[in-house]
Parts: C-alpha cells; sequence; structure tokens
C-alpha cells in the first residue's frame, strides 16, 4: 500500500505540473477548416500547449487571447465550399473590433501548402497598425529543417576532393522547394553541385523548371532521369537521396529498386530518406539496414519550435539585426529603409534571404572543420587567410546562385529594372574591391555566431584504422576500455580547445569500443567512413548484438562518408586524419600504403600492452 500512495503522489505531482503548464502556455489559436489546421491542433496539443480550433472564423474575435498566437492555415485543396479569399475577409471582420478597441493584434501565422496563399495586401482596417504577420510555406520550411537535420554534405567529404551529388525521386511541392533549396546552399567550392531529378516525366520537369529559372544550370549541373534509368553515368557518386513520392503501389518495391541501382552504377550505399506522408516514422534499431530513413514533412514543422518559436530563425534574424546595425552605423534610419525594417514587419524575399545566408553557414564550417558550440566553451576565433579566400569563393557562388534564380543575368552596367548585374562572373574575374566584399562576409561569421550565443572550435578528427579486429570478449573487456579511457582523457587535456571526432567503419569491436566512450567522455562526434556497402558490414557481424551496437552508433554519425576505391580509405586516413589510432596491429603485415600513413602522428593500442604514442601528449 504505500508503494502505491508513493506512486498515486508522484502521478497527481506530474499532472498538476503538466496542468500548470498548460494554463502557463500562451493560448494558441488555429484558424481554418482542413486537415492541415486539424492536424497543427494535434500536433501542438501533443506538446501540451492550449491549443483552440475554430472553423468558424466569426467566433474568432470572441476567443482572442491578448498573448495568444493566431495561426490562420490555407491548403492547396480547399474544403467544399469554402472560398480562400472570402475566409480572408472573415477573419479580418472577426478581428476588426478587436483591432478598433485595443490596436493591437496578437502575432499572426499564415501557414500554407504550396500551391495555397493568401491576399497579398491587407484589409484596410489594418494598415496603419502593422500587425506581425509571418507567412511560412510547409514545404519550404520542411526542406530547410530536412537539410539541418542531414545537410548536404552529410554523404561526402568536400575537403576530401568529393562532390555532392544527391539524387530527389517524384515531382511533388516538396521535392521543388528541395531542389530550390539545395541550389542555393549547396556551394562547398567552385565546382557546380550535381542535383538528379527522378520522376515519371522528366522531359516535362525539365521542360518546366528551366523555363522558370533559366539561370539555374549556370551553376549547376541538373540531370532529369526516368524510374526506369535513375542513375545518371560518369556523374559524382551519389551522396545522399531524398523519395519524395515513388511510383504509385510500389513504394518499398522502388526503394530498394533505387538502392540497387545505386550498387550497380556506384557500388556505394548512401543515406536514403523516405516521406512517409502522415505516418508516424518508427521502428527497432534491429530491424534498421542502416540506410533507409523515414521522414514525414508535416511532423516536421508542426512542431512548437518551429511554429511558435520561430528556432530555426534565429540566426537568419540575428543577421538581419547586425545588418540594421550596420545601416544605423552609417547615419541611415534602418526603419525607413525597405531591406532593413524590423523582423516581424520585414518583407518575405528579405527574411528568405537572411535565412539562405543563415543556412550555407553550416557548410562554410564543413569546408573548414569547424563546428558551432556554446560562446562558454571557447575563446576567440578567426580564419586563417587561405581559409578566409576559399570561404569567399564559394560565398560569392552562393549570393551569385541567389541573384540567378531571382531571375537576374549578367551585364556590364547593373540595371535592376532589367535584373542586369555586372559581378554575375567567376570570382577569380572580380576586381579586389568586390573580392573584399565576399571577404568581409567571411570573417564576420564568428561575430554573428557570437550574437546567437554560439562560438568556433576545430575540430580533432582521430581516425581509426580497420583490419585487425579484436574478438568481441577482447573489445569488452576491461583492460581495453581502460586503456581506450587513458588515450581519450589524455586527447582531451593535450586538445582542450578542439572538438573532438572519431572517423571509423564500426565494423570491428574495438573500433566501435572507442567512439563510444568517445561519445560518453569527451562528447565526440562520429564521421562514419564506409569503404564497402553497409549491408556487407552488418553481414559481416558475428551476432544480433555486434548488429545492433554498430546500428546504435551509426544512426548518431554527424556525416557518412562513402569511400568506395580501393585504397581510399587509407588515403582518406593519411590525408584527414590528425591522430591515427591502431589497435594490436602487427608492423610486418601493414602494406607500404599503411606504414606510410602511420608516420603521422598516432597511437598504437591493445588489450595487453600499454598505449604507444609518437608524439608527445
Amino acid at each position: 500500500m504505500r508503494a502505491y500512495a508513493l506512486w498515486h503522489a508522484g502521478r497527481k505531482r506530474q499532472y498538476r505540473f503538466l496542468s500548470d503548464l498548460m494554463l502557463r502556455a500562451p493560448e494558441v489559436l488555429i484558424a481554418g477548416s482542413g486537415s492541415l489546421a486539424k492536424d497543427t491542433a494535434m500536433a501542438l496539443s501533443r506538446h501540451h500547449r492550449r491549443v483552440v480550433w475554430i472553423d468558424q472564423l466569426d467566433r474568432i474575435g470572441k476567443r482572442m487571447h491578448p498573448d495568444a498566437t493566431l495561426i490562420v492555415t490555407a491548403e492547396e485543396t480547399q474544403p467544399p465550399g469554402n472560398d480562400r479569399n472570402q475566409t480572408w475577409e472573415q477573419l479580418w471582420a472577426a478581428l476588426d473590433a478587436r483591432l478598433q478597441c485595443r490596436r493591437t493584434l496578437p502575432r499572426i501565422l499564415l501557414l500554407s501548402e504550396a500551391g495555397a496563399s493568401f491576399p497579398a495586401q491587407l484589409p484596410a482596417s489594418a494598415q496603419d497598425i502593422e500587425p506581425q504577420i509571418e507567412r511560412l510555406v510547409l514545404e519550404q520550411s520542411a526542406a530547410r529543417l530536412l537539410f539541418t537535420r542531414w545537410p548536404l554534405h552529410f554523404g561526402c567529404d568536400p575537403l576530401f576532393g568529393q562532390q555532392v551529388h544527391w539524387l530527389i525521386c517524384g515531382r511533388t511541392p516538396l521535392a521543388d522547394a528541395l531542389l530550390l533549396h539545395m541550389l542555393r546552399i549547396a556551394h562547398y567550392s567552385e565546382k557546380k553541385p550535381v542535383i538528379t531529378l527522378v520522376s515519371d516525366a522528366p522531359e516535362h520537369w525539365h521542360q518546366n523548371f528551366t523555363s522558370t529559372y533559366p539561370g539555374a544550370e549556370a551553376f549547376s549541373r541538373l540531370h532529369f532521369c526516368s524510374h526506369d534509368d535513375p542513375v545518371p553515368g560518369d556523374e559524382a557518386a551519389v551522396s545522399g537521396v531524398i523519395i519524395c513520392a515513388p511510383p504509385s503501389g510500389i513504394a518499398l518495391e522502388f526503394v530498394e529498386f533505387l538502392a540497387l541501382s545505386i550498387v550497380r552504377q556506384q557500388r556505394i550505399s548512401p543515406i536514403m530518406l523516405v516521406d512517409v506522408g502522415d505516418a508516424e516514422p518508427g521502428g527497432r534499431i534491429e530491424d534498421w539496414n542502416g540506410q533507409i530513413l523515414a521522414f514525414s514533412q508535416r511532423r516536421m514543422v508542426l512542431r512548437p519550435e518551429v511554429l511558435l518559436d520561430a528556432q530555426d530563425d534565429q540566426l537568419a534574424q540575428v543577421i538581419h539585426e547586425h545588418y540594421r546595425d550596420s545601416i544605423a552605423g552609417q547615419g541611415r534610419n534602418p526603419d525607413t529603409e525597405p531591406s532593413s525594417q524590423p523582423w516581424s514587419t520585414l518583407d518575405d524575399s528579405y527574411r528568405s534571404a537572411n535565412r539562405h545566408q543563415a543556412d550555407h553557414l553550416w557548410a562554410k564550417l564543413a569546408i573548414t572543420d569547424c563546428r558551432a558550440v556554446t560562446e562558454d566553451l571557447v575563446e576567440s576565433f578567426a580564419f586563417a587567410p587561405e581559409e578566409v579566400e576559399r570561404l569567399a569563393v564559394i560565398e560569392h557562388a552562393r549570393w551569385a546562385a541567389d541573384r540567378y534564380l531571382d531571375g537576374w543575368s549578367y551585364a556590364p552596367i547593373r540595371d535592376n529594372a532589367s535584373k542586369h548585374h555586372p559581378q554575375l562572373i567567376a570570382y577569380d574575374e572580380l576586381s579586389g574591391p568586390m573580392k573584399d566584399l565576399d571577404r568581409f562576409a567571411v570573417r564576420l561569421v564568428p561575430a554573428l555566431l557570437a550574437r546567437s550565443g554560439l562560438g568556433l572550435m576545430r575540430m580533432l578528427i582521430v581516425g581509426i584504422r580497420e583490419g585487425w579486429p579484436l574478438t568481441a570478449a577482447g573489445a569488452d573487456g576491461g583492460n581495453l576500455r581502460r586503456r581506450v579511457d587513458q588515450v581519450l582523457r589524455r586527447l582531451r587535456k593535450r586538445y582542450p580547445d578542439r572538438g573532438l571526432v572519431i572517423a571509423t567503419t564500426l565494423a570491428d569491436p574495438a573500433s566501435r569500443l572507442f567512439a563510444k566512450r568517445a561519445r560518453q567522455l569527451a562528447d565526440a562526434s562520429l564521421f562514419l567512413l564506409v569503404p564497402r556497402l553497409f549491408d556487407e558490414t552488418l553481414a559481416a557481424q558475428p551476432d544480433h548484438v555486434a548488429r545492433r551496437e554498430l546500428l546504435e552508433l551509426a544512426v548518431h554519425a554527424e556525416r557518412r562518408i562513402s569511400l568506395p576505391g580501393a585504397m581510399d580509405l587509407e588515403q582518406w586516413l593519411r590525408i584527414r586524419a590528425e591522430i591515427l589510432v591502431e589497435f594490436d596491429s602487427d608492423a610486418s603485415e601493414r602494406t607500404a600504403d599503411q606504414r606510410a600513413t602511420s608516420i603521422r602522428k598516432h597511437v598504437r593500442m591493445g588489450a595487453r600492452h600499454e598505449p604507444e604514442w609518437n608524439f608527445e601528449y
């Protein structure tokens, strides 16, 4: 009875906490009568937000709370008898009394699917109070969130000479949003990013896209392929796949066919992201094949962090605030210029430009082996001169891509009306002052992150060589674990200002032990090196315990780098790893290439002897 009483008291405290949390949370009013409004209400309710869903818009004024957020939804397919313009007029008519008596409005979020829209102009009654209105298109937001979770460099290493090449299957509004966003942020070098678009009507997609964005092929390589032949020949290795809509009725079969096509063409197994619609992604880790992952675009977007807290816009807002400060520093009033209005009243086109600049920042960090961390973990940071120049090249490429997609083209004299710009040329052809503008934007990155409470830390890549696997019993032994912990503690002491990254295939128990302990003790990140098909690595595991251990680590990989060439793994370790770890290897059995790699800093260790270092630690 005592145990039951304690359990019951604990449950009452939990319910009271959740009840208090929901009462304190700002009220959310959702106006709309379609499935998007319903899904939004259900999603926010699951996160313990107090939600009122109103499908009769004339009741909004009665339910409005001073601190409420009003979410108005619009869908491409409206419910029968529901006219979008009429809905908009009803909404403002319902709020008119509030406008007249309080002269204030809550934050209003206009949430729509691609193809649906709201009238561009506000009613006359709202013109003089400048309500805080934000617009969010479901597919555009999903594209940004998807490439935040799986960046374009997730499946490749540009610093190893690999090229970004993503494959998008199925023409849907999400596919169009992904394509446009990729074209804006897929710039890691002067090489053109590669994007393959697979559909049942590739010629139509090609014609439609190039007529809408005629300048896109000036800075990218686009391939439009059919479902029967989805992988272009003689092209960079596919670094990632997104399946938005497989052929009707054969979803799983097509995913498997596509994976097999990539294997036959390129002998690699890149990550494959599959949109499962309204279904909730799930499953057991031991059933995962290590390659296919499910996502739901609606579930990604319909979260409080995105809809209410605007977390995905925090860095974009910081960039904009810095721009406003620079305008004020020149003696101009930022509130009088369209491009420097406060974020709450800023035009959507300027907001998008800030978002594109913010989203490309992670590409800049990837090609300098840096990562953003909380500001208290680092002191000062500045890019080296050669890094500034490399980043200036891709910053110019990013800016030019944004201009091309907005309809601009090259001309020797700038003409805003005709969208002609003289700087739409290669970086090497720019004048010195024009190059300085790109360099200035690059040098500004640490300051922008600092305004967000973040600092920059350089990575310390520790590579683990495979080839001499220990037995499972040996890897689990206390001696090896103690020595792994010893090495990790010394690395942290020797490099306190570096972010530890473990680069390994995870193919053997010793490398998995090292990666696991590094994550636990040093908050290390993981680069998963894939020198063979991932199915082959899984099949080589001795039992289900080893397989599960491998998958549990692989799912946390920050990067998944395909290295299909015969000597790609050894070359990658030689070029990219600063320190090499070897487990109980016999020097007489090493190849010449492996002995050359060992000339760099390395640590040799095993269960039967203390770690041997060839450098001062």
